[in-house]
């Protein structure tokens, strides 16, 4: 069975929430911060500002775990890279183009060689080589 996990960027804070600090609720998709509980009216706060991204359920070549918003390194094509998204039915790798289907992405799957470079929050630089 595949292991649902989420992660969470802080758009304001500009860094990554940790696991134990926050809950999603199911119905909005909203994130809640743990830290700020309010006893008296039993409630979590909010954080608007939070972007989810969820875990493919794959990891890189170094074992590291795969999420959407990760850049991604081809081991069998260095210069080729591209970014973690969900599209449709699955997930892909924006960016690399794939000649043999004609088409700007890749579908992603087990028993390919990635290497995880960084993320679209923490290394935007990254996004320029890319784009070219």
């Amino acid at each position: 069975m595949r292991e649902i996990k989420f992660r969470a960027w802080d758009k304001n804070k500009k860094n990554f929430i940790g696991y134990s600090e926050y809950v999603v609720y199911p119905n909005s998709g909203e994130v809640a911060e743990m830290v700020s509980y309010d006893a008296q009216s039993d409630k979590l706060s909010v954080n608007h500002e939070a972007v989810l991204e969820q875990f493919t359920g794959l990891h890189d070549k170094n074992g590291k775990e795969i999420y959407e918003g990760d850049i991604v390194q081809f081991q069998h094509f260095p210069y080729q890279k591209g970014v973690v998204s969900f599209e449709g039915f699955g997930f892909n790798v924006e960016g690399f183009w794939d000649s043999s289907y004609d088409c700007p992405s890749y579908a992603f799957s087990e028993g390919n060689n990635y290497e995880v470079i960084g993320n679209i929050h923490e290394n935007p630089e990254l996004l320029v080589e890319i784009d070219g």
